[in-house]
């Protein structure tokens, strides 16, 4: 079986998202979690005996929990604790897609992820 997964990070002290400017933190969220939602459930859909998961930092905000976990698609809290940047790198959040992988992979069995 293999592994689709979403790694995604957020923390209020960091520049959380470059593309969107000056909106606030929750209007980022909220922008964040939707194309999320999107891109996993489309994946599940198209990939139905795959193992489809969203790797995040934050427990999930409602109503977008429960969108993936109806749809079949695990969700897990992992920490951001290894490669680290300060919050004044432009993009710092973004080094989490290379942790998250190092949580997943020792604990199941994918031929891919």
């Amino acid at each position: 079986m293999n592994l689709i997964m979403n790694a995604f990070a957020f923390h209020e002290k960091y520049g959380n998202s470059m593309q969107l400017g000056q909106k606030s933190d929750d209007e980022k969220l909220n922008i964040y979690m939707k194309n999320m939602v999107l891109s996993l459930t489309s994946a599940k859909h198209k990939n139905p005996d795959d193992e489809v998961m969203l790797v995040a930092n934050m427990e999930i905000p409602a109503p977008f929990d429960k969108q993936l976990t109806d749809k079949g698609i695990k969700i897990k809290i992992v920490p951001f604790d290894k490669y680290t940047m300060p919050p004044e790198i432009p993009w710092s959040l973004a080094f989490y897609k290379l942790c998250s992988p190092e949580y997943v992979r020792p604990k199941e069995n994918y031929e891919k992820i």
